[in-house]
C-alpha cells in the first residue's frame, strides 16, 4: 500500500510519482491511497488506511508523516513493515511521532533529513533518466542570447530577488540575455511574493510560465543554457538533479548540492555579483553532472532500494 498526497501527472511538485507508483507495479500489485481528493474526507481516508494495511504486505508513505503515524500502529500490529519517504528541511512534531513507528526511514540525501534516526537510509532521489536526456548534437549554446532558467514553486525560500539582482548586473554590462522561471506560487503569501517578483523583474527578459507537467520539463532544460537554483530549504531538490541529467550547466547555492558539485558550480546565495560572474564564466568543466545522476538517482535504482528494505 502506497500513501502519497496526490496521483496527478499534471501537478507541479508531485507529477513525477504517477512514474514512481509505475515502477512499483514492476514488481508488486500496488493500492494507492491519495490524501488529495475531490471529496476531501479524511475520515474515510483514515478508515481506508486502517482498512488496508492487514491486507497489504507493506505499507510506503511518501511526504505524508501524519499517516504514517496513524497507519504506524495497526502496522505494527498486524506486522507489516512500514517506511517513510521524506526529504526536507523541516523537523515537525508529525514527523518526530512518525519516526517513531515507521520501520525504516527514506530520504535523498543526508541534508533532506534533519532528524537524527538509526531508521535513515540515504537512497538518492528518484529522478526518470529516460525522459530527462540531452538533446542530441546539441552545441554549448543554445542561441546567441543566454538562456537562464529556474524552475521550482514561486515562494521566498527560492530566493528568485537574487537571481533578478544578478540579471541587473548581466544588463549592466550589455549582455544578451532572458530568464525563464518555471513554477507557481501556491500559497496566498507567495503569490503576494510572486507579485514583487514580477514587478521588480519588468525590463529584465524575465518570462514567468507558471506551472509545467513532467512531460514539458525536459524540453524546457534542453532549450536552456544554465539552470540557476536558489532554494535554501536545506533538502536537496529533484529539479537540480533533473537539469543535470538534461545535461545543461548547473549552478546551485543549496547545502545539499555542495556535497557534490564542484566549487566554480557553487554561488553564495547573498552574492549576486557573484552569481552574475558565475553565469558569464564560460570555462568548461570537467564534472559530467548526468553521469552522476544515473549514478546515484536514477528511478528504477531507487525503487530497487526501497523494495529490498520494505
Amino acid at each position: 500500500m502506497i500513501i502519497t498526497q496526490e496521483v496527478d501527472e499534471n501537478d507541479q511538485l508531485l507529477g513525477f510519482f504517477v512514474k514512481w507508483i509505475d515502477e512499483f507495479k514492476k514488481y508488486y500489485t500496488v493500492r494507492t491511497i491519495a490524501l488529495r481528493t475531490p471529496e476531501k474526507n479524511w475520515l474515510l481516508l483514515c478508515f481506508k488506511i486502517l482498512w488496508y494495511v492487514p491486507r497489504s504486505d507493506a505499507v510506503f508513505c511518501h511526504m505524508a508523516p501524519i499517516f504514517a503515524v496513524i497507519a504506524g500502529p495497526w502496522a505494527r500490529l498486524w506486522r507489516k513493515r512500514i517506511g517513510l519517504w521524506y526529504t526536507h528541511g523541516t523537523v515537525t512534531w508529525k514527523l518526530r511521532l512518525a519516526e517513531k513507528f515507521v520501520n525504516v526511514i527514506f530520504t535523498a540525501s543526508p541534508e533532506s533529513f534533519r532528524l537524527p534516526s538509526k531508521k535513515v537510509i540515504v537512497t538518492g532521489h528518484g529522478i526518470n533518466t529516460e525522459l530527462f536526456t540531452p538533446k542530441m548534437g546539441t552545441p554549448k549554446r543554445v542561441s546567441d542570447t543566454l538562456k537562464i532558467l529556474s524552475v521550482g514553486r514561486i515562494a521566498p525560500v527560492k530566493h528568485y530577488e537574487v537571481l533578478i539582482e544578478a540579471a541587473e548586473i548581466l544588463k549592466q554590462r550589455g549582455v544578451d540575455f532572458t530568464v525563464t522561471i518555471v513554477g507557481k506560487a501556491v500559497l496566498e503569501r507567495d503569490k503576494t511574493y510572486e507579485q514583487n517578483m514580477r514587478d521588480k523583474s519588468s525590463g529584465l527578459n524575465f518570462n514567468f510560465t507558471g506551472q509545467k507537467t513532467q512531460s514539458e520539463l525536459p524540453e524546457i532544460y534542453r532549450s536552456h543554457d544554465i539552470f540557476i537554483h536558489m532554494s535554501d530549504t536545506g533538502s536537496l531538490d529533484k529539479v537540480l538533479l533533473e537539469a543535470m541529467s538534461c545535461g545543461i550547466r548547473v549552478f546551485s547555492c543549496n547545502d545539499a548540492a555542495k556535497s557534490f558539485l564542484p566549487e566554480w558550480h557553487i554561488f553564495d546565495r547573498d552574492n549576486p555579483e557573484e552569481l552574475a560572474g558565475k553565469i558569464l564564466d564560460v570555462r568548461s568543466s570537467d564534472f559530467d553532472g548526468r553521469k552522476y545522476v544515473v549514478e546515484n538517482h536514477e528511478l528504477s535504482k531507487l525503487i530497487t532500494k526501497i523494495s529490498s528494505l520494505l
